[in-house]
């Protein structure tokens, strides 16, 4: 049985599946097995700031594809209250949702979700 939440909830419930896949530990721990560069500080900031990009996209899309467009709204909506606690300035949020973020949002809108990949590791390496 699905069980409809309200809009708050399910936007509630979006942002908290974006923190359990961005926490900095777990990416940087993934990174490394991976062989991804995340020595310096500017490579982890770089890495981080990738890697939360894909990830906003990938809920953004999950949400595209299951819930109500007043969902996909409301999400979008709160992503500049998401990276203020992440410590980013106004300044680097809009370069965020400008660069970044547009980067894997493109794809997946067009559902040409098989590129992300890619994306990232041209972005990152």
């Amino acid at each position: 049985m699905k069980r409809k939440l309200s809009v708050a909830r399910a936007v509630e419930a979006a942002g908290i599946l974006f923190e359990l896949n961005t926490g900095e530990t777990g990416v940087l721990a993934m990174a490394q097995k991976a062989g991804l560069p995340c020595g310096t500080e500017e490579e982890k900031k770089s890495l981080m700031l990738e890697w939360r990009a894909f990830v906003h996209a990938a809920v953004l899309y999950g949400l595209m594809v299951q819930a109500p467009n007043v969902v996909v709204v409301e999400y979008l909506r709160v992503t500049q209250d998401m990276l203020r606690n992440l410590g980013y300035s106004p300044e680097e949020a809009e370069a965020f949702v400008d660069g970044a973020f547009r980067s894997y949002s493109d794809p997946m809108v067009r559902t040409k979700t098989q590129e992300c990949p890619a994306v990232f590791f041209r972005r990152v390496l």
